[in-house]
């Protein structure tokens, strides 16, 4: 583009480290005039003028009451966006996060000129990448790994059947249950219609094996001691819980045979069923060897590749890496959010995240450092921290 008289004008585009370019953009008088006029028509229902009803009064006459630079800084703004994107596809730029924008000299309404720092994608300097070589595992299904798929399959179809007998280990018995603390009832301790399996180990310890050898319609208290690393209320204490058994039941596991193959595939045969697991056992991990294979030779090529990857790349990976780990523990069922980030600093191979929010419902603060290799998160650290009442901190920054 020419001269930078009429229209934006690219002055410079110079290359500096950390994958960065800097573009020094004039525009033109024409373009910023247009701007000016679309800042004065955003802004003029703002601005007071005696004898005028707000947003009648013309331009002019503000201009002539403010100084004429009174939409200059509105005008930039809305001037800026598109000088810059159509200078970035002019220089065929792949920017790769938001610029950091100076001005330079003076604005006046023949236009004005900024010099954008945006990050680019980085050059890639490929390494050696012919004849690299790294080693591949051999495929091996034995009938161990064979029976335990069937044996997945047969949990899957076990149903539990009522028996008129006293509850053993592995026995599913269906019960109401209330606890006591000093004679009281405790918040949480009680329940009704439970389904537990013994030696689950789904309840706290002790409770289960109290309940082996008890039959439908017994009546139990049992004597519990909570364990020391049990939440504050309860740790240490001694309380009694009493039970009542409702049901005693039993898994009925189905017998391997041929009509357990035509009852869970389309197989006529335990024999057919046996082979198609194997079959498909094989594919799986074969699919897995070739994956770590290829991996492997990918780790080699990465390991020659030379790329100055600018932060701001490595701070959106650190930033896709944080939505990730919110998105899994929410699949966990635990609330994990993020309200604040307070700054993100990339230094060399490192990123430092510090963050505000709440986890489980509690306010806290989110400390997390990344270290980056060959473009990607190699290293994670956390630290997670409830943020105490403001009516305790010792100083201004009491939440870090």
């Amino acid at each position: 583009m020419n001269g930078g008289i009429n229209k934006m004008s690219v002055k410079s585009c110079e290359k500096i480290e950390k994958s960065q370019v800097v573009l020094t953009i004039e525009v033109g008088a024409p373009e910023f005039e247009a701007a000016i006029e679309k800042a004065y028509q955003k802004m003029r229902k703002k601005i007071n003028v005696p004898g005028f009803r707000p947003g009648k009064a013309p331009r002019k006459i503000i201009e002539g009451m403010y100084g004429a630079e009174v939409f200059f800084e509105e005008a930039m703004n809305i001037a800026f966006p598109e000088a810059y994107e159509a200078a970035v596809k002019e220089q065929e730029l792949q920017v790769v996060g938001y610029p950091s924008v100076e001005i330079e000299g003076q604005v006046t309404r023949d236009g004005f000129t900024f010099k954008a720092t945006a990050p680019v994608y980085p050059e890639v300097t490929l390494g050696q990448y012919k004849g690299l070589s790294a080693p591949k595992e051999e495929v091996k299904v034995s009938v161990a790994d064979v029976d335990e798929r069937l044996k997945a399959l047969t949990d899957r179809n076990t149903r539990l059947v009522s028996v008129d007998r006293e509850a053993k280990e592995g026995d599913t018995v269906v019960i109401d249950f209330e606890g006591f603390l000093e004679g009281k009832p405790f918040e949480g301790g009680k329940g009704e219609n439970f389904s537990l399996e013994l030696g689950s180990h789904t309840f706290v310890p002790g409770f289960e094996e109290q309940l082996v050898g008890v039959k439908a319609g017994d009546e139990k208290d049992l004597d519990i001691t909570f364990p020391e690393d049990y939440h504050k209320d309860l740790a240490g204490k001694a309380v009694v819980f009493k039970v009542k058994v409702h049901e005693v039941k039993e898994k009925e596991i189905p017998a391997l045979d041929d009509e357990f193959a035509k009852d869970v595939s389309e197989f006529d045969t335990l024999k057919d069923l046996k082979a198609d697991l194997k079959k498909k056992i094989t594919a799986e991990r074969e699919e897995t060897v070739k994956r770590a294979f290829e991996d492997a030779l990918m780790e080699q090529v990465a390991e020659n590749i030379t790329a100055d990857v600018p932060d701001a790349m490595v701070e959106a990976q650190a930033r896709q890496y944080l939505d990730n780990f919110k998105m899994q523990l929410a699949q966990q069922g635990i609330q994990m959010i993020y309200d604040e980030t307070h700054m993100v600093l990339a230094q060399g191979n490192y990123v430092l995240a510090v963050s505000e929010g709440t986890y489980g419902g509690a306010h806290t603060s989110y400390y997390d450092l990344w270290r980056v290799e060959n473009g990607k998160i190699a290293e994670h650290w956390d630290v997670m921290e409830t943020i105490a009442d403001e009516s305790t901190w010792q100083n201004e920054n009491g939440k870090f």
